[in-house]
């Protein structure tokens, strides 16, 4: 890979959703979103990764760091929730509209297409400047402990005196699922689960289970969406979830006692600052900290919530171009857009097809272009690896533990049955919300990607299933059904193959 690109983030998504996100990196929307004068000129999608040229990235961090103050960070904070709350009224007016019911699809989606677009500088600058409020809490740190930058005590304040006031979405979701596996752990309740799995439950406890479960799919559902890739959850993939815990055997923290865990981790977060005495102005930093970690989930959760909201106005623009929803998220915004002008697709079917396999999309300036790619037969190992100098992985642990099981190597919801057994041990680039059928099975999990506020560190933390991230190689190294061993005992985890297959 060229020096020339910065590599963010691998995962499958649609081709609408990345033509959103390459699109609103224009300079208008950066302007409109943040009053800055930047746009991001170079940007490729290619391979499941999403890449900011160097350069790009470079004048993105330069001016963070030009603005880096208290009054930036909640100037940003602020103008990032103003977004999100745009999206979401926007949506809804859009939801409830008689005209989105009767054929209007175009101006409702076009209108939808833009408020989004002015959410996405937030998608790119986020980290830049979590990056930049982190070095500043390091600067003001070290001069008030009177060390380095990177000295242990510093690192401790910034890993117990942050603290996320607003839970984000994912983990609100699990305490919901489980307040309804607490209610059916009983033997009727089993019953009843049993027989609602197998569609013919009945009585009034079956009749609650299914009340909540509603419940839960309205507050949740569209977490599995992702990318508009895929239908919200459904009644039956909650229970199936419900099921697997009451019969996997190896318990689940009840509700109270994640309640319990947030509650100390608020506290331990207040008793490091006053144990150190830190000063007003670094606490007030922290506590920025604290929102923008749960803002990072935000950002993007108000993208899949909101078209989950107005899915009956994608999926009636798709019939009135004869196609389905799947093939519809897999045009750009401009060629739906325009399809929908002149009454029928300006992509072929067949160039459609190949992009639900794989394509890449690049950015140059004003211009974007998207193209089908060749999928490679074999994502995983293809490459060959020098055990000796390959292993072993080393990643970040997010949850400690250790677990001997076997290596289930895992690309997106088809592969998740793949994990069963008790040992199966989840090996993917990154988790997301619709793999969770699997992580709930998984006796550890491992990641290509991720830092410690991603997807696979804040459900494992919640779930306490042993989890190593960031070891870059575990999708290429491992191969399917190859006994390993996570060792997740320490800050930096290993995972190590056994020579025996499985």
């Amino acid at each position: 890979m060229s020096d020339e690109w910065i590599s963010l983030v691998t995962r499958k998504e649609s081709v609408l959703w990345v033509s959103l996100v390459c699109a609103g990196g224009a300079r208008e929307y950066f302007q409109r979103a943040l009053s800055w004068d930047v746009a991001i000129q170079r940007y490729r999608y290619a391979n499941d990764t999403h890449q900011i040229s160097l350069k790009d990235a470079l004048e993105l961090r330069h001016l963070i760091d030009t603005a880096s103050s208290e009054e930036f960070y909640s100037f940003y904070e602020r103008r990032c929730e103003a977004a999100i709350r745009t999206l979401y009224s926007v949506t809804d007016e859009i939801a409830i509209a008689e005209s989105a019911r009767s054929g209007e699809y175009g101006g409702h989606l076009q209108r939808y297409f833009e408020v989004a677009k002015e959410t996405m500088p937030f998608l790119a600058s986020m980290v830049l400047v979590e990056s930049a409020l982190e070095a500043e809490l390091r600067r003001q740190l070290s001069k008030h402990l009177k060390c380095d930058q990177h000295d242990k005590a510093v690192a401790e304040v910034l890993r117990d005196g942050v603290f996320m006031e607003k839970e984000t979405s994912l983990v609100n979701e699990v305490h919901s699922l489980l307040e309804i596996v607490e209610l059916a752990d009983s033997a009727s309740g089993r019953r009843a689960i049993s027989e609602l799995t197998q569609g013919n439950g009945s009585g009034p406890l079956a009749s609650k289970l299914l009340s909540l479960i509603d419940d839960h799919l309205s507050r949740f559902g569209w977490q599995q969406t992702f990318a508009y890739l895929h239908d919200p959850a459904s009644t039956e993939q909650v229970l199936n979830r419900i099921h697997n815990y009451l019969v996997a055997g190896k318990g689940y923290p009840s509700v109270s006692t994640l309640v319990t865990r947030r509650a100390a981790r608020k506290e331990k977060a207040q008793a490091k600052r006053q144990e150190l005495a830190l000063p007003e102005p670094i606490s007030r930093l922290l506590n920025i900290a604290g929102r923008l970690q749960s803002l990072r989930f935000r950002r993007v959760d108000c993208h899949f919530e909101s078209e989950v909201r107005i899915r009956h106005v994608f999926q009636h623009a798709a019939s009135t171009l004869d196609i389905s929803r799947e093939d519809l998220v897999h045009l750009t915004e401009t060629e739906l857009l325009v399809s929908l002008r002149q009454g029928s697709p300006v992509v072929t079917q067949e160039e459609i097809l190949r992009r639900r396999s794989a394509f890449c999309m690049t950015v140059e300036g004003p211009n974007i272009e998207t193209v089908a790619e060749e999928r490679e037969q074999d994502k995983y190992n293809a490459f060959d690896f020098d055990e000796e100098l390959a292993f072993p992985l080393r990643g970040t642990t997010a949850f400690e533990g250790f677990v001997r099981g076997n290596a289930c190597l895992v690309g997106g919801p088809v592969d998740v049955s793949k994990v069963s057994g008790g040992n199966g041990v989840l090996v993917t680039p990154m988790t997301t919300p619709d793999l969770m059928i699997g992580i709930e099975k998984a006796a550890a999990i491992v990641t290509d990607e991720g830092g410690l506020l991603c997807h696979a560190a804040i459900i494992s933390r919640e779930l306490q299933v042993p989890c190593v991230i960031g070891t870059k190689y575990a999708t290429r190294a491992l191969k399917d059904g190859q006994a390993c061993t996570v060792d997740a005992r320490r800050a930096v985890g290993l995972v190590m193959p056994q020579k025996v297959n499985c």
